[in-house]
């Protein structure tokens, strides 16, 4: 199923406002990051969208999660009624940038080829809280395939400073020149 961008911000958005009313924020983000793993921990066949499986039996495997919290049973019981369970993963990532925002922090992952000692890791989070002039949270990963570098994910916008991404680069260039002197010499 595609997700519907739309969908997806309408829904965190509204949840967004709903904590914000109820000053309920990490409330709800606990309450959204146990149903995504709920949802996630199935396979992509979805079986939270199709109609051969009862509402009732989806949502009672959410009875541990939503048990003392009324405002996210409603939105589970919403979410099947409309069968757009499955977008649950997409609003929780979604509520998670909103609240960050709200919270004036930055949230990075931070890709490198090789494990960075604890040292490296301190420097790269004060960079980026004295550029920021917030909170910043810092998701470290190792990825060899990089070769070199690091990569930088600031929500939507990639920053890619690695050895494999600049190897491309003088790849396609020297390509480029060579078919521009074929043609033009």
């Amino acid at each position: 199923m595609r997700v519907l961008l739309s969908d997806v911000r309408i829904y965190a958005n509204a949840i967004f406002d709903l904590a914000w009313d109820q000053r309920q924020f990490s409330r709800w983000e606990a309450f959204l990051r146990a149903s995504k793993q709920m949802v996630l921990a199935f396979p992509r066949g979805n079986i939270w969208d199709t109609p051969q499986i009862a509402a009732t039996e989806k949502f009672a495997l959410f009875s541990e999660i939503i048990s003392d919290f009324a405002p996210g049973a409603n939105l589970i019981s919403l979410l099947l009624r409309k069968r757009k369970l499955s977008l649950l993963p997409a609003i929780a990532s979604r509520y998670e940038e909103l609240f960050y925002r709200y919270n004036n922090t930055l949230k990075v992952k931070v890709v490198v080829s090789s494990e960075l000692s604890e040292e490296q890791k301190s420097s790269l989070i004060e960079v980026f809280r004295r550029r920021h002039g917030g909170e910043v949270v810092l998701r470290f990963e190792v990825d060899a395939s990089i070769l070199g570098g690091i990569v930088l994910s600031l929500g939507e916008r990639i920053v890619d400073y690695s050895l494999r991404r600049r190897l491309h680069d003088l790849k396609k260039n020297l390509f480029l020149k060579s078919a521009y002197n074929a043609r033009f010499q």
